[in-house]
């Protein structure tokens, strides 16, 4: 089943240094990702992730994969009211 993969990778400048994660997106047959070596799929992964940075400069180092089989939902909801009540409720139960 054609699927989506959803790739995290952090971003290393040219001093070596981390300077926070992107996202990766390209879609796969999952039936590979079932059945094939993990470490092999690591690599696959990162070489494609190498042919995009040699387009646009940088270096991004794999981190981690998975499978997105629905499409994200967009939570709605106010966080920051979600934030206060949680905060509150845990203030009161010490």
């Amino acid at each position: 089943m054609n699927t989506l993969v959803r790739v995290i990778a952090q971003y290393i400048d040219e001093n070596g240094k981390y300077k926070g994660g992107q996202e990766f997106i390209f879609r796969a047959d999952s039936d590979i990702f079932m059945y094939a070596d993990q470490e092999v799929l690591e690599k696959a992964i990162q070489k494609l992730i190498d042919v995009e940075d040699e387009k646009w400069g940088g270096y991004h180092n794999y981190i981690s994969h998975e499978l997105v089989f629905h499409e994200p939902i967009e939570l709605t909801g106010d966080f920051d009211a979600a934030m206060r009540s949680v905060y509150e409720a845990e203030v009161k139960n010490g």
